[in-house]
């Protein structure tokens, strides 16, 4: 292992609710792609599974000028819109959407490996390894009040917060409980209209909401729950479902980013007009509910 060759990312566990402790640091969970930034006798850019971003977003490149030195760093990389951090952005390499490198930890510094070292001390190696300026900033935070944290950046429309406990060592390529994410779901009622089986036997509902035109646009698929029946000889469900979903954001397109199903109705009779009321949390008896940090669901996170 040395600096220019790919080091797989540290990953956090999912939390079921936000929380605060002194022993704990708290930062912006950027809606990005992960980023290793290695910089050896070359520089390289690995998203998490370990390809390479320069061949795909040749600005960066720009920072060979910036990282003289040998130095691996832990980033992600977030595209900019006129509404803040835009994944579609991203996804779409405009070369006119600005990006930058939110930069939050040093693996590599100085000729030295700190994994080892406690985040503290990592963060405080990342300030004396870089200059923030250009394509690349270093992400602040707090420390101890997670859930005020949590709150106003949910408040600001962002993805969520990280949480990491300050004495943690770097743990490469593993999902360990020294780091905790809060999401910051988006929740919508919307319509199951049909069903389909996939190759891996498996039944999905797709899922859609009515246009001004009356139309059905499709915003998603989501599993059929463990214990509803299924008919094989049915493909459109008549009447549709009525189902509310966790979601990160809406793409330009209309789509939902990494949907997750919370509850659904079968006795709301559907309607062009009026949705199902996002107040009414409390599902029928003829319905059901998930729990809400969505772990029965499926999830498709990046992270």
């Amino acid at each position: 292992m040395k600096p220019g060759e790919f080091i797989p990312p540290m990953l956090a566990q999912t939390a079921p609710v936000p929380f605060s402790d002194d022993d704990w640091w708290y930062e912006i969970k950027w809606d990005g792609f992960r980023a290793i930034i290695s910089r050896g006798s070359e520089l390289h850019i690995y998203s998490r599974h370990g390809q390479e971003l320069l061949g795909h977003y040749p600005v960066l490149k720009t920072l060979e000028a910036q990282l003289p030195d040998p130095v691996v760093l832990d980033a992600e990389l977030v595209a900019w819109t006129p509404e803040g951090p835009s994944f579609s952005g991203l996804m779409s390499q405009d070369p006119h959407t600005p990006l930058m490198l939110m930069v939050f930890d040093c693996l590599y510094s100085h000729g030295r490996w700190h994994l080892e070292k406690p985040l503290a001390e990592r963060q405080q190696r990342l300030r004396e390894a870089i200059t923030p300026g250009g394509l690349m900033m270093i992400t602040d935070g707090v420390a101890g009040a997670g859930e005020a944290y949590f709150s106003a950046v949910k408040t600001e429309g962002l993805e969520g917060v990280l949480a990491k406990r300050l004495n943690s060592p770097y743990r490469p390529g593993r999902r360990t409980e020294y780091w905790r994410k809060f999401i910051a779901w988006q929740t919508g009622w919307f319509w199951a209209i049909s069903q389909k089986r996939v190759e891996d036997g498996r039944w999905y509902w797709k899922v859609a909401e009515r246009t001004n035109r009356g139309q059905w646009h499709v915003v998603t698929g989501v599993p059929v729950p463990a214990g509803i029946p299924v008919d094989p000889a049915v493909t459109l469900l008549s009447p549709p479902i009525a189902v509310e979903l966790l979601f990160r954001e809406r793409t330009r397109e209309g789509r939902l980013r990494h949907a997750k199903l919370r509850q659904w109705r079968f006795t709301d009779s559907p309607s062009g007009t009026h949705l199902v009321s996002p107040d009414r949390t409390n599902p029928p008896r003829s319905g059901g509910i998930l729990p809400p940090d969505g772990s029965a669901a499926i999830d498709r996170s990046r992270e």
